[in-house]
């Protein structure tokens, strides 16, 4: 199973499932079975394989992936009537659908959410530094109170952790490698 760990909206992507055995090592070939990919996440999609050869190819449509966003999936495999069916979980992962740049605006935001909360951490920081923030206010019967400039602090630091998580996993799923491993060659 080689589904990839990205997507695009709107484009179309391919991954081959070759034939397997369930668990008491009985051969569970497209001829058979069907194997069906549920996605759950921005948006729900079901995506039925197509035979090939002793397995499966399953394809997105442009229309199966409209909506950016993390989703979850399970491929399972059905065989038998509508009343009596025998269902294997193939597998389970998550992967993230990017948006498609066709369809984005002048204004349009690739960082993610952590990297979002951070920017507007340092800015309310900036904020409080310049003089330009002020702690608390009431208008009417309503009132608001900022944070406190150390709970801003260890904020910060939470997203800045993140984010580097975030891009690290990023690096590994491109296949560059871990960022955190260090190679050192010895010479004599």
């Amino acid at each position: 199973m080689v589904i990839p760990a990205s997507l695009v909206t709107k484009e179309t992507a391919s991954w081959d499932d070759l034939e397997t055995t369930d668990s008491l090592g009985n051969s569970v070939t497209s001829a058979l079975w069907t194997l069906k990919y549920e996605f759950r996440g921005a948006a729900s999609v079901s995506l039925t394989a197509a035979t090939n050869g002793t397995g499966w190819r399953t394809s997105t449509l442009v229309s199966s992936f409209t909506v950016a966003g993390t989703y979850y999936w399970q491929a399972l495999l059905t065989k038998g009537s509508p009343t009596v069916t025998d269902r294997i979980l193939l597998n389970s992962g998550k992967l993230f659908v990017k948006a498609n740049l066709t369809d984005a605006t002048a204004l349009y935001d690739a960082s993610t959410q952590a990297e979002q909360d951070l920017a507007a951490v340092q800015a309310a920081m900036r904020a409080i530094v310049s003089g330009g923030a002020v702690k608390s206010y009431t208008i009417g019967n309503r009132s608001l109170t900022k944070m406190e400039m150390s709970d801003l602090i260890v904020l910060e630091s939470k997203l800045k952790a993140e984010v580097a998580q975030e891009k690290k996993a990023a690096t590994i799923a491109a296949g560059l490698g871990n960022p955190n491993n260090l190679f050192v060659r010895f010479r004599r």
